[in-house]
């Protein structure tokens, strides 16, 4: 067989589904390919074509097993939907995923390790500075030639952190490699570097980070800063750096994919939850009504206690959380009420604190509204029945999440709305988080953001507009 026929053969033969244009080109011409990068906007199909990928390989008898590594709760998507959904019908293989809850798990993988069926092993990002499943990373590499499947990949994009360097020595024990992300350059084209070093040491033509950000950064003297001290204030060279990145990878945009609307639902809050936010602005204690005192340090620390006074609560160094309006007088609350009378269809609500969940999950079901939770705190199994309640149950209308928990890889299509209720400071996680609802070909997606007049939501949703994310070290008093 010729490469063309042969490529016909597995699409028309083995794949479940029939492929997008844009990733049966990527099938027809990398699947033989060592190292590739899929910069595809979110919802466009990455995970598919890296099974079709896997599927590939094993069927060629090119490698024996299957490392995926993504954030945690993705890892768990990758095996118990993906996986099977797109599985070729001709293969049949093991898939496990890491949980290191379970004290049984290990032993499990190890066993299947051990079988010679293909294995498909998927674990989260933070489990790779684990001893016990470097152990397990290595029986599985003991197996031949591997596939690594990075996941998210910009979840790696700073140099100097600790499971960066380690996904870096990983991944040259790995005959072929793929790392797959949206948004590979969200906050800054230095995020590049680390991620494609995975890919292949060198990947983007320097030896070292300092050698990267030296071509493509424009640095001055901060005022004040000691001797030595410098701080970025732009990029160069970046086509050139779009040319060394383009000769590893493939780039889908938002083609065929839904447009979103974006609105913003200003409110006002008044009144002493007015004026403790203004207190927390000027100072650094903010004394309650209780006689205690919460204190909060510069930068990133004091927006977080801001946001919570926002929100109508305020949470102490016990981790205890004090309320400063009643439920049913609480602005941001009172908001999100307008704002879903005047929706149509199901909707997700991004909440940046539990306690933001645990009070509109109140305010659901005062409305009568049926919804499902999904934060750090809901357990794997939980959250996987939450996901199919949304999906598939007519009278689930409400997806309330953390950004953090369920922001990254799961499908959550059958909303028509995202209400980001509180808000993250983190481009990525923003546009990760409000990407769940989309698929390609599908409905328009209305994004409202819920925005206390004059206020740090301004500053938030001002940066995140221009896709940056939040930097404490340069924000002061004034910017709040």
């Amino acid at each position: 067989m010729n490469a063309i026929s042969n490529a016909d053969f597995y699409i028309d033969c083995h794949m479940r589904f029939s492929p997008f244009p844009h990733q049966e080109t990527e099938f027809r011409e990398h699947r033989d390919s060592q190292a590739r990068a899929l910069l595809w906007s979110m919802r466009c199909g990455k995970t598919k074509s890296c099974i079709d990928l896997a599927c590939y390989l094993l069927e060629e008898q090119k490698i024996k097993t299957i490392l995926i590594v993504a954030p945690n709760g993705v890892h768990e998507n990758w095996v118990s939907r993906e996986i099977p959904a797109h599985l070729w019908h001709s293969m049949r293989a093991n898939v496990a995923f890491w949980r290191s809850s379970s004290k049984k798990i290990a032993e499990d993988i190890e066993a299947r390790i051990k079988e010679a069926k293909p294995l498909f092993l998927s674990i989260n990002s933070e489990a790779l500075m684990l001893d016990r499943v470097l152990k397990l990373i290595g029986g599985l590499l003991k197996r031949g030639p591997a596939l690594l499947i990075v996941d998210e990949s910009h979840d790696f994009r700073r140099p100097g952190a600790k499971r960066t360097k380690r996904i870096r020595s990983l991944s040259r024990h790995f005959a072929y490699r793929r790392i797959l992300t949206g948004t590979l350059v969200e906050n800054s084209p230095l995020a590049a570097y680390s991620q494609f070093e995975i890919l292949q040491p060198g990947a983007l033509g320097v030896k070292t980070y300092g050698e990267f950000k030296y071509l493509y950064t424009e640095t001055a003297f901060r005022p004040g800063a000691r001797h030595g001290q410098e701080s970025i204030v732009g990029y160069k060279n970046l086509d050139k750096m779009s040319e060394k990145i383009a000769r590893w990878s493939s780039k889908v945009g938002r083609e065929g994919m839904p447009p979103f609307v974006h609105t913003v639902h200003d409110f006002e809050i008044k009144g002493p939850q007015w004026k403790m936010y203004q207190t927390l602005k000027k100072s650094f204690i903010l004394a309650l009504d209780s006689g205690k005192k919460v204190a909060a340090a510069e930068g990133g620390a004091r927006m977080i206690k801001m946001q919570q006074v926002l929100s109508g609560f305020i949470i102490d160094e016990t981790g205890s959380v004090e309320s400063l309006v009643p439920f049913e007088e609480n602005p941001r609350l009172l908001a999100l009420s307008e704002v879903l009378e005047n929706l149509e269809g199901k909707s997700i609500i991004w909440c940046r604190f539990k306690e933001d969940i645990r009070l509109v999950k109140k305010l659901m079901e005062a409305k009568g509204l049926n919804s499902v939770e999904y934060h750090g705190g809901t357990s794997p199994k939980d959250r996987q029945a939450s996901i199919e309640a949304f999906m598939k149950d007519p009278s689930c209308m409400i997806f309330i999440g953390q950004p953090k928990a369920g922001g990254t890889g799961i499908n959550l299509s059958s909303a028509s709305n995202v209400i980001w209720y509180s808000h993250v400071f983190d481009a990525i996680d923003r546009a990760q988080a409000s990407e769940r609802a989309t698929q390609i070909g599908g409905k328009s997606i209305t994004i409202t953001d819920l925005s206390a007049m004059h206020s740090l939501d301004n500053y938030i949703l001002s940066k995140l507009k221009d896709k940056k994310s939040i930097s404490s070290e340069v924000i002061t008093a004034k910017d709040l």
